[in-house]
């Protein structure tokens, strides 16, 4: 009698080990799954210490001849992003992370472009690259959805800004939007290539791309103190399918407002 009640107690031990053993997987699951979740994410300062001046985005449609021709026959849509910032503290450090759009554009390719270390105003370049680089989107590489900017006491290059801010921009670029189309099948029908056309080639409607971008700054100031805003910044896509272009400043949003 004692030994099978002996048993019983061991295996009652087994069991609660057991069930001590599966509660801390599940809750160690649970906190890796927390962090995961949260990683990435930031939490907006209430400071004075950073003022937007400026900030805009245009988005513009584009073609491509997916043979290395120019007779076009896919779409592109890219968001090109501008912030002004001045700050009341010296910044040590300065970065733009989470890019993304609020709502996801169908495409066969999405590429971040981060501006370069190019002379302002003296380089033959865009920011990004110089003039005479071909477009070949399909061979694009992403560049990552954040970047650092290099902090100096007077920003002469693209990739820098200043101790007490400046301007900082980036590219979004979707290619291979919608359905591909025919160059010629359109001169033939429609006796005229219009170029800033191509959604509309494509056959992609508003409810398609209508779609905010968005992105966090973080600045970093030399006392060690944070100045962290996430910003949305919308456009008009009427204007975008109608004439290929649209130019929106979201300062009723941002502009003279501090962080």
């Amino acid at each position: 009698m004692q030994n099978f009640l002996s048993r019983i107690q061991g295996r009652g031990r087994i069991l609660i080990l057991v069930l001590i053993v599966l509660i801390g997987i599940f809750l160690l699951s649970f906190v890796i799954v927390k962090i995961i979740s949260n990683a990435g994410k930031v939490v907006e300062t209430n400071g004075q210490d950073a003022e937007v001046l400026q900030a805009y985005t245009s988005v513009s449609t584009f073609g491509y001849d997916t043979s290395g021709g120019s007779n076009y026959n896919t779409a592109g849509l890219q968001y090109s992003t501008v912030l002004n910032m001045s700050t009341s503290k010296e910044i040590a450090g300065f970065e733009i992370r989470n890019v993304k759009l609020s709502d996801e554009i169908e495409s066969e390719k999405i590429f971040i472009t981060w501006p370069k270390h190019f002379g302002q105003g003296k380089d033959n370049n865009t920011f990004y690259e110089d003039m005479g680089t071909k477009a070949d989107y399909p061979n694009r590489k992403d560049e990552g959805n954040k970047f650092e900017y290099r902090v100096v006491d007077s920003a002469a290059y693209t990739d820098e800004i200043g101790v007490n801010g400046g301007v900082v921009d980036f590219r979004y670029t979707l290619f291979g939007i919608g359905n591909k189309f025919d160059y010629e099948e359109i001169l033939d029908n429609d006796k005229v290539y219009k170029g800033g056309k191509e959604l509309v080639y494509a056959g992609v409607k508003k409810e398609d791309i209508d779609s905010s971008i968005e992105f966090d700054v973080i600045i970093t100031f030399t006392d060690k103190s944070k100045a962290v805003k996430h910003f949305s910044l919308n456009t008009n896509f009427d204007e975008v399918l109608n004439q290929g272009f649209s130019f929106v400043n979201n300062g009723a949003d941002y502009i003279g407002k501090k962080f």
